[in-house]
């Protein structure tokens, strides 16, 4: 553009000292991932700070940024008297080594919160009085990086090779040059010329901005984590991607770096920018920034005064439910001499399994259930037959090892076409907004099938019901069939880890579990979180094939002493956890065995219908209106998730079967008496707890920062590159967590966020030894991420771990 100022870019070292080489690999290791919508989990966002005190990250978090990791104080005012009484607030603050009077603590919930925290270049010019600009600087920075990540992102999944060609610095960077319309939008001539004389390598524009900003290295990493926290979404993005490179066993990528230098490019942009067009306000700009770097340690400690308080209420409020959970679990145990079953039934323990197993068991004692994760051990990746699209079906910590395909098909390109031409129908209309696109690209079938669905959505009982698979499963491990001996070797440890046996039931259900919802974004969230946000469906069925298969069952006895019955049947089922309905091959039960599940069922749906705002109905209308929320494509809560989750509790089931859970627990069946060398325990400790954690820790960061960690209201979702994830709105960051809908009712929360108690029913030495083996267990209870217990039912005394010591909490003898 002529007329417009030339930018003369200093010329800077490019050599970075190791100092601030660790500094920058230190910011960029502090995201956690996000996984992509069609295969959503659950996530702790503080996951790669664990490493930290709770109560520092929040502080900090608040420093930097605004965000948070705790309530606001007026959240807790509402629990005063009603949930936390004297005593917590008295126990809290002798945790914490704060002393406070009653009176005190009562006051800080009425008092202002600082506002004040670190304000990135783009931020300090939004505050200037003389800003030229028809956008605020803060929001272009963020839409431009984020279009930019959502192009480059898309085209290299859609085209790897790509990626090796133009990385994402040099993208970005040959994006924004060739932006005309920049200027214009921001009002700023002569600022493509800035952008024009940016280094061409992250590690020189590193260097470039840490000298012509004048960045001090003792505030090095935290601005540089401040500037990443403006793009949190894409940063989560790209850590999922290199979490992905980790689990392949790939090369470490340099992609968090060069996303963060883009985000450096901008403020050094602006600072040169400043520097040539308004020199009287950089000069002004400088003086702010020197005075900021100067008093970021006393608003560090302004928060951390501030959040003191805070965090003794927080500490009360889980405090109380503990308590109240201590109180149950010591009710006297249902005899561990039950008869004989006729029905076991293994469940997920996702918390919405555990009411429905108490109703279950309530229909007889000759039935028992068993909660497991709901993958049931098997670590699967499956693979439609004729294609070369794979879908793990496994916790996301973990990385597939068996690849599994349906078996027999007589024609698989046949085959993959009919199941590609089903995905992306059912993706296109499940997905929000697409009704038009859709009858546009199908035609008017796919305008009746709308039509009919949105006004006649009730539950078709004639295709719901699951009917076996139509070809056996083929199972391979690195392009070579299983063999029996291999599938006998993984059952033995399956059924180990699952508790199953030595007795088995005539019949035994595999109960996997999904979520039936339309028009949501995020509805792989609802479905199984130990299943990679598929339903848990083709675990169960794998697992009932190979245990129902007679040559296995033979190595299973010849090779590791597991005898199964002859007349033992398997069977795979699916719980809707809208519905609260089981779905079974017909013919796979007994009239009796079937007659349990749908009381069994009836009970569950009773129970939950007040929770969804429901009036008092009969079993059919009552069954018949939560169908109906299952297909209503306007419906914004169909069901509430895994919300209320407190509390992990690993022990025999008979301990805490007479004990009103209120589907707040992760209920995992173990008994350490049949566990040689607690290997179980080491399994659970480490792998099931964690994801509880991350699920947790999803739930809770939803509720306390929906801005920062919760993805907003999701009638304004626009999904990003079909599956990256949404925009609230059409720009702005991605946005990672849960929506608003998923965690508050209009009126109330309907989540609340406490840290999650983790119950081992286990010997003492047995967990410490657990907790001093692995430094993730070590890192999430010392510091504070959740909260560690040892359980002796028999004596009615729960200790809590920390820093490897034992506290005890409760006893049933009164000594607390």
């Amino acid at each position: 553009m002529n007329g417009e100022p030339s930018v003369a870019a200093p010329a800077p070292t490019t050599d970075l000292s190791p100092d601030t080489l660790a500094a920058i690999d230190q910011v960029c290791a502090r995201i956690a991932p996000t996984w992509p919508l069609d295969r959503l989990i659950a996530v702790n966002p503080w996951w790669s700070l664990r490493h930290l005190d709770m109560p520092k990250v929040s502080v900090r978090l608040a420093a930097l940024s605004g965000s948070r990791a705790i309530m606001r104080r007026q959240y807790f005012a509402s629990l005063w008297l009603r949930r936390i009484k004297p005593h917590h607030l008295q126990e809290a603050a002798g945790r914490l080594n704060v002393s406070v009077d009653q009176e005190t603590l009562l006051a800080h919930l009425n008092g202002d919160e600082p506002a004040v925290h670190w304000l990135n270049l783009s931020e300090w010019l939004d505050r200037q009085p003389e800003r030229e600009g028809r956008m605020a600087w803060s929001d272009e920075v963020i839409h431009q990086i984020s279009q930019s990540c959502a192009l480059y992102f898309q085209r290299i999944e859609q085209q790897p090779a790509s990626k090796d060609n133009n990385t994402f610095y040099a993208y970005w960077h040959d994006a924004i040059v060739h932006d005309r319309g920049l200027e214009l939008l921001m009002g700023q001539p002569g600022l493509l010329n800035v952008f024009r004389s940016l280094p061409n390598t992250p590690d020189a524009l590193f260097a470039a901005a840490i000298q012509e900003l004048g960045i001090h290295p003792d505030i090095l990493a935290d601005y540089l984590y401040a500037l990443l926290l403006d793009i949190n979404g894409w940063a989560s993005w790209v850590a999922y991607l290199q979490w992905q490179d980790r689990l392949q066993n790939r090369p470490d990528s340099t992609l968090m770096r060069e996303l963060l230098a883009a985000r450096l490019g901008w403020e050094l942009a602006m600072h040169r920018h400043c520097q040539a067009r308004y020199p009287v306000l950089a000069q002004r700009m400088a003086e702010q920034w020197e005075s900021q770097t100067q008093d970021w340690p006393v608003v560090l400690e302004l928060h951390q005064q501030d959040q003191q308080l805070t965090w003794v209420w927080q500490v009360a409020a889980e405090l109380s439910y503990q308590e109240s959970l201590h109180k149950k679990l010591v009710q006297p145990p249902v005899l561990a001499q039950q008869p004989a079953p006729l029905l076991q039934a293994a469940f997920c323990i996702d918390v919405r399994s555990e009411p429905l197993r108490a109703a279950l068991e309530q229909q007889s004692p000759e039935i028992q259930t068993l909660g497991f994760a709901g993958f049931f051990g098997l670590p699967l990746e499956y693979k439609p037959a004729g294609t070369q699209w794979s879908q793990p079906h496994l916790p996301g910590l973990l990385a597939p090892q068996i690849q599994v395909t349906e078996a027999g098909v007589a024609n698989p390109e046949v085959a993959a076409r009919r199941y590609n031409w089903h995905a992306r129908f059912h993706g296109l209309s499940d997905a929000p907004a697409v009704t038009f696109s859709l009858v546009e690209s199908f035609g008017l079938g796919a305008a009746f099938k709308l039509a009919r669905e949105s006004l006649f959505s009730g539950h078709d009982k004639s295709t719901s019901r699951l009917q076996p698979p139509q070809s056996q499963w083929r199972l391979q491990q690195n392009g070579q069939d299983l063999t029996t001996a291999q599938k006998a070797d993984l059952l033995s440890k399956v059924l180990r880890a699952m508790g199953l046996g030595p007795q088995f039931a005539p019949t035994v259900l595999f109960v996997g579990h999904g979520s039936t919802t339309r028009n949501n974004a995020h509805a792989a969230s609802l479905n199984c979180g130990a299943c990679a946000g598929q339903t848990g469906l083709l675990s169960a069925q794998v697992l009932a094939q190979l245990l129902n298969d007679a040559a296995v069952r033979a190595a299973l006895l010849s090779d590791h002493g597991v005898a199964i019955p002859a007349q033992t049947r398997f069977v795979a089922a699916l719980h809707d956890t809208v519905t609260d309905t089981i779905d079974l091959p017909d013919t796979e039960v007994s009239e009796q065995v079937a007659l349990w599940i749908q009381q069994a069922c009836q009970t569950a749906r009773r129970n939950r219908a007040h929770s969804l705002g429901l009036p008092v109905l009969e079993d059919d209308e009552l069954s018949a209106r939560l169908a109906q929320r299952s297909q209503d494509w306007s419906e914004l809560r169909p069901e509430w998730g895994l919300t209320n989750n407190a509390a992990f509790i690993a022990g025999p089931r008979h301990y805490s079967r007479q004990v009103d859970l209120q589907g707040r627990c992760f209920l995992h069946d173990y008994d350490w008496q049949r566990d040689d060398g607690f290997q179980v325990l080491e399994q659970i400790m480490t792998a099931p707890v964690v994801v509880g954690q991350w699920i947790n820790m999803q739930y809770y960061a939803s509720v306390v920062d929906n801005y920062k960690y919760g993805s907003g209201n999701k009638m304004l979702h626009n999904v990003v590159g079909g599956h990256f994830g949404v925009f609230e709105g059409n720009g702005g960051d991605l946005r990672i967590g849960l929506p608003i809908q998923s965690v508050h009712d209009g009126n109330h929360w309907r989540h609340e966020p406490l840290r999650l108690s983790v119950y081992l029913a286990a010997p003492r030495e047995a967990i410490q030894a657990v907790y001093e083996r692995h430094e993730a267990v070590r890192n999430l209870v010392d510091h504070e991420w959740m909260y560690l217990f040892c359980w002796e039912p028999e004596q009615g005394i729960f200790s809590r771990l920390l820093h490897g010591i034992w506290h005890t909490e409760f006893s049933a003898a009164g000594k607390q």
